[in-house]
């Protein structure tokens, strides 16, 4: 009865997580950069990083199962070569975070 209220869950949440990752890498991105041009961590890019990651973890908590969440968004993304090792770094910290929960 109410399959496609719980698809139309599953496809919103599919998105949101989709926007999260590209949000967090674009980030990631550019603090590895900062870090690799100047060879610190700048505070700003940490807290940058943090609160997108934190996103990306609320978005995770909805209908979609972590299996699926990982084998059909995270893994595709994360085999672009536009990902840096730091976004790389930051996606697997939330995803395994995720897991124990």
């Amino acid at each position: 009865m109410f399959g496609w209220l719980k698809r139309k869950s599953e496809e919103l949440s599919r998105t949101h997580i989709a926007q999260a990752l590209e949000e967090l890498i674009e980030i990631a991105n550019r603090a590895d950069a900062n870090i690799r041009r100047t060879g610190v961590v700048n505070p700003n890019d940490v807290r940058a990083v943090t609160k997108a990651k934190d996103r990306l973890m609320i978005d995770m908590c909805g209908p979609v199962p972590l299996e699926v969440v990982w084998k059909e968004i995270i893994q595709p993304i994360l085999a672009r070569p536009n990902v840096s090792d730091g976004a790389k770094m930051a996606i697997t910290h939330v995803y395994e975070y995720m897991q124990k929960r």
